[in-house]
């Protein structure tokens, strides 16, 4: 990999607050996902809804580095991806598990979608099955991020996803991650082969061309949601 996320990656094996920190992430992120099953809300969707990105800190943020759970809305429908599968809810339920929603849950409004967004759950369900789900490999991020490119032509913002690249960078040669959390995460094998270029290039092979080249996209900070 890079020279600057190997630099981060040597920085960080020796950091230990940011290794600690892995421990309360995943445990949060297990307490959370205890309480969602798999569910399908009726997709009533418009061919190119609006789309929003939701963002909500997990675990403790220590110097720059903060854990995400992220999913998407289209129009009043939620999509995320746990180790259930992809879960549709109407609003944004696999937030109200996480501590700090709503209070510091991002919005983020990413325009209308680029292709025709029916069957969206069905199409993403091809790769991103029940069983598949790994914290640091193919999580809740990994789908959102192949969700952004398909729907709008973007990528997440690399701050949702800095720290579970470098934690599986580290440990996939150092098994850091496991050994600080007491081998209580390990590496699911079910996601070893997943690669999110891969998927969308599948994505837009079944018809859906995106009309516009992918571009950064610009973080906007927008009003946390309320509950209810």
């Amino acid at each position: 990999f890079g020279s600057s996320l190997a630099q981060e990656v040597s920085d960080c094996s020796r950091d230990t607050s940011f290794l600690a920190m892995f421990t309360d992430v995943f445990a949060e992120v297990v307490r959370a996902w205890s309480k969602i099953s798999c569910h399908e809300a009726p997709e009533e969707l418009s061919y190119y809804p609006q789309v929003v990105l939701l963002a909500t800190p997990i675990g403790p943020g220590v110097a720059k580095w903060q854990a995400y759970h992220t999913s998407i809305m289209l129009d009043e429908l939620e999509y995320s991806f746990s180790p259930a599968g992809v879960s549709v809810f109407r609003g944004p339920a696999s937030h109200a598990a996480c501590p700090k929603h709503p209070e510091k849950t991002l919005i983020i409004n990413m325009g209308t979608t680029q292709v025709d967004a029916k069957g969206f759950a069905r199409k993403m369900r091809i790769f991103f099955e029940e069983g598949s789900y790994d914290l640091l490999r193919k999580n809740c991020n990994s789908f959102s991020d192949v969700g952004l490119q398909y729907l709008v032509g973007r990528r997440l913002d690399r701050q949702f996803r800095q720290m579970e690249k470098v934690g599986a960078s580290a440990d996939r040669y150092s098994y850091v991650v496991q050994l600080t959390t007491g081998g209580a995460y390990r590496p699911n094998p079910e996601a070893d082969r997943f690669k999110a270029v891969q998927v969308v290039g599948a994505l837009e092979a079944e018809g859906r061309t995106l009309l516009s080249r992918p571009q950064n996209m610009q973080l906007q900070r927008q009003h946390v949601i309320k509950r209810g």
